[in-house]
């Protein structure tokens, strides 16, 4: 079972904080639980499935008992909700990479691409980006990588907590 105290990545300790938050959330099994820190620290189904000593198919069985259970429909979605209890602390990390590298780097982004961004990070999916700018589905994920890229963001619990609308230097 994971503690919060000996938790020592961001999806472990977000999976914890998250269930504390959500007063009734459904319970997860543990290995739900495990498979739902390992997506959150930014591996995909195979990597997940290599961890765990198990096969893709089941680990995709329980990603999606666990968007019925919260009643969400993509690792996007399930992302930006579950990260909120440490997006302060995501944040400020973020910022402290950003104070040694280039700290005009959102200057660089055009308007386009921080709307992107913003969409992504609040639970919307690629496709559904490339439809709400009217730019095609590979143009918006090669668009979304370049400027993650740009703002040195590493992983989608970042974009979420950058992008989330309590930082408002950020968000506006």
């Amino acid at each position: 079972m994971l503690e919060l105290e000996n938790a020592q990545t961001y999806g472990a300790r977000i999976v914890l904080a998250f269930l504390k938050a959500e007063g009734n959330a459904p319970p997860l099994t543990p290995a739900e639980r495990h498979v739902v820190t390992l997506l959150l620290d930014g591996y995909d189904s195979r990597a997940i499935a290599r961890a765990r000593s198990t096969s893709v198919r089941t680990i995709a069985n329980q990603i999606n008992s666990v968007f019925r259970k919260f009643r969400i429909c993509s690792r996007t979605e399930l992302t930006a909700r579950a990260s909120r209890p440490l997006h302060g602390e995501i944040h400020r990390d973020w910022l402290a990479r950003q104070a040694d590298a280039n700290p005009a780097s959102l200057l660089q982004l055009t308007p386009r691409q921080q709307r992107m961004l913003r969409l992504r990070a609040g639970g919307h999916s690629i496709k559904f980006i490339g439809f709400e700018l009217g730019i095609a589905i590979s143009t918006a994920s090669t668009a979304l990588t370049k400027a993650m890229r740009t703002l040195d963001i590493r992983s989608p619990l970042e974009l979420c907590a950058v992008f989330s609308p309590a930082n408002k230097q950020v968000a506006a």
